[in-house]
């Protein structure tokens, strides 16, 4: 059923990424000359927020030149439609917003990955590779390196940045980084990072070398200290995988244990779907929902229509909160159907039907919503307190849902993150399959919405 646990899908499982919520860095400066600056391999995976046409994922370089100056940019917005890399004074590959690929699905993981080879007597040969997914990028323009130009993500004493452009300059990443590998000295193809799979492109572990100034970080750690370059400490949460040492330091003061999620792109988790809403201002890699004037009804990224499942909702600010499910089908404006929990007056909103149900609800409280979708019940809880049960009908597909007034705030946790962002004291309770970091323990049977809790024959 829909409740059954994924097992053996992914032969490489990624644990965690680092979410960089649009004023976040980490950074370092390499300490030795590097192996190959010739040719490099750049990869990783990202959940993006947001379409930011300044989502910067990798910097570095303050000077005017080539081989000195490297920007990395992903994304779909207006200047920079899709992918951008570019050295000083050249764009080695843009796509613009005439055509190619761009990246605007904020519920999944891509893969991206370059290759770097100037080496090459033949000009054409001389143009950096680039895939989404696997599949190599074509479409767009493409700059040629000159014969010998260097690698800047691999120079000495370049500081490089991850996450957003020099300080000093507002260019920020907004998304959730995974597994990202710099291999100095090799140019390689996909396959090293990466696998077809029953039409799905999943991680692949790497098992190469990484050169000198290549790092591998999986964001694991828990603390935010600078770890001394050179050693192979990995307590903090940039520290260096590939046994190189090249740690990186966090920069930003926003970046915290809580940005560790278990959001991953081998178990990805729901989030709150941003191309459902007109007027709010999402954050916190889309668990956030903020509005400042117009409320609206938003929706959750996954929905199903079998099984039970569980999220929690911190009240931030306000009273005007509309919790619970909605169906999939209906449009935003019929924000009093599905299943809701009424925060200033503690009624249901059961398919259009106002009655009395449970208690107020406000600042600083965390409502829990269980959904049975076979035996159609739906139950809140107020600070673990249950409500009651409400008999739904669920013969559709429905998804987790918030409608807030203005000035309020709604904090989503789908099971990536119990301290909701940093507010409260994470509590790391698990689902009953094990999954998930929930404040409250979800009711018995009920499990957080991400893959791992779903059977194979849904990816």
């Amino acid at each position: 059923g829909a409740g059954s646990a994924s097992t053996g899908f992914y032969p490489f499982e990624i644990g965690q990424s680092l979410r960089l919520d649009g004023d976040a860095r980490l950074s370092h400066s390499h300490q030795s000359a590097p192996t190959l600056q010739t040719k490099a391999t750049v990869s990783f995976w990202i959940k993006l927020h947001d379409n930011n046409d300044r989502n910067i994922v990798l910097h570095t370089g303050v000077g005017v030149g080539n081989n000195t100056h490297m920007t990395l940019i992903i994304g779909g917005g207006t200047s920079y439609n899709g992918i951008g890399v570019g050295q000083y004074g050249r764009n080695l590959y843009v796509n613009p917003s005439s055509g190619g690929v761009v990246q605007r699905d904020f519920a999944n993981f891509y893969h991206f990955q370059m290759s770097f080879d100037s080496t090459s007597s033949t000009a054409s040969e001389r143009v950096v590779k680039l895939y989404i997914n696997g599949e190599q990028i074509t479409v767009g323009s493409f700059t040629q390196m000159g014969q010998g130009d260097l690698f800047p993500l691999t120079a000495q004493t370049n500081a490089i940045y991850i996450g957003g452009h020099t300080p000093g300059y507002n260019y920020f990443t907004s998304g959730n980084i995974a597994e990202l590998i710099v291999i100095d000295g090799q140019a390689l193809d996909n396959t090293y990072f990466g696998e077809s799979k029953n039409g799905v492109w999943i991680p692949k572990e790497y098992s190469g070398t990484y050169g000198n100034n290549g790092f591998r970080l999986t964001f694991e750690g828990n603390g935010t200290a600078t770890t001394t370059d050179g050693t192979t400490a990995q307590t903090n949460i940039g520290d260096d995988q590939s046994g190189n040492g090249n740690n990186f330091a966090v920069y930003s003061s926003s970046v915290g244990t809580h940005d560790v999620l278990l959001d991953s792109p081998t178990n990805n988790f729901s989030v709150l779907n941003s191309l459902d809403a007109q007027y709010g201002t999402f954050s916190e890699g889309n668990l956030k929902d903020t509005y400042a004037t117009t409320g609206e009804l938003i929706r959750s990224t996954f929905a199903s229509k079998t099984g039970k499942w569980y999220a929690e909702v911190n009240c931030i600010s306000g009273s005007g909160f509309n919790l619970g499910i909605f169906p999939t089908a209906r449009s935003r404006g019929d924000s009093n159907y599905g299943c809701q929990y009424r925060g200033s007056t503690g009624q249901k909103v059961v398919s259009n039907s106002v009655s009395s149900y449970g208690a107020t609800y406000g600042v600083n409280d965390i409502i829990g919503i269980a959904v049975d979708m076979d035996n159609n019940t739906v139950t809140f809880y107020k600070n673990n307190a249950s409500q009651g049960s409400i008999s739904y009908t669920i013969d559709e597909h429905h998804a987790f849902s918030s409608y807030i007034s203005s000035s309020n705030v709604a904090f989503w946790n789908f099971g990536q993150d119990s301290s909701f962002g940093g507010n409260e004291t994470a509590q790391g309770n698990t689902d009953a399959n094990g999954q998930g970091d929930f404040y409250y323990s979800p009711p018995s049977g009920y499990l957080a919405l991400c893959s791992a809790n779903l059977p194979d024959t849904t990816i």
